[in-house]
């Protein structure tokens, strides 16, 4: 192990532009400065390898030859020591947007319509009723814009006049017809969940 190196001065200074060689104490210590591990392999001698630094965020390895080193490529895996993978979001969080993050999730229900979400809040997040809108997982951009759409111009109790004008025409149209339009919700038939998150909504405005 090189030794660690000292004060600089002019003469050391001179003598490293001259011969561009830098002494192995700088070395270890600029290894030391910046966290990495440097070993260095001798190619025209039986020389020990040269290692420089501490274990770090960083190991690297380079060959001599003839006082000059050159790095080694070595796989990426092996260069940098293991670090925490980076924090995501799971489908099971529950934190509305623009609220803080929390270390412990929302109590089940706090920012839903009714039970724990199984879905991402920025996923289905509805912006004009507050609700969260259960979609599968693995859906594409297109696919859940299609879903959204559909939410707000059949389900969503925050919807403007107009989308409940057309939504009761849609509903009137289906009964003519004798179809199913219990995927719509009708204004004045809204269960105690969407009235409540109505109550709120009135509140708020």
């Amino acid at each position: 192990m090189a030794r660690r190196a000292g004060p600089i001065n002019r003469r050391q200074i001179a003598e490293i532009e001259r011969t561009g060689i830098i002494p192995d104490q700088l070395t270890d210590a600029f290894c030391r400065v910046i966290n990495v591990l440097l070993i260095v392999h001798p190619l025209t001698s039986g020389a020990p390898a040269k290692v420089f630094g501490r274990p770090g965020e960083q190991v690297l390895e380079a060959a001599e030859y003839q006082g000059t080193y050159a790095a080694l490529n070595i796989p990426a895996a092996t260069a940098a020591v293991e670090s925490a993978p980076t924090p995501k979001k799971t489908a099971s969080c529950l934190a509305a947007p623009g609220e803080p993050r929390h270390l412990t999730p929302w109590p089940p229900g706090k920012y839903t319509s009714g039970g724990p979400s199984a879905t991402n809040l920025t996923v289905s997040y509805c912006t004009w009723c507050g609700h969260t809108v259960k979609v599968p997982e693995g859906l594409s951009e297109r696919q859940l814009t299609i879903r959204m759409d559909a939410h707000r111009a059949e389900r969503c109790v925050s919807a403007p006049k107009q989308t409940m004008a057309a939504r009761k025409d849609n509903a009137e149209r289906l009964q003519e017809l004798g179809r199913d339009f219990s995927h719509i919700a009708l204004p004045g038939a809204t269960s105690a969940s969407e009235e409540g998150a109505e109550r709120k909504r009135r509140r708020t405005i």
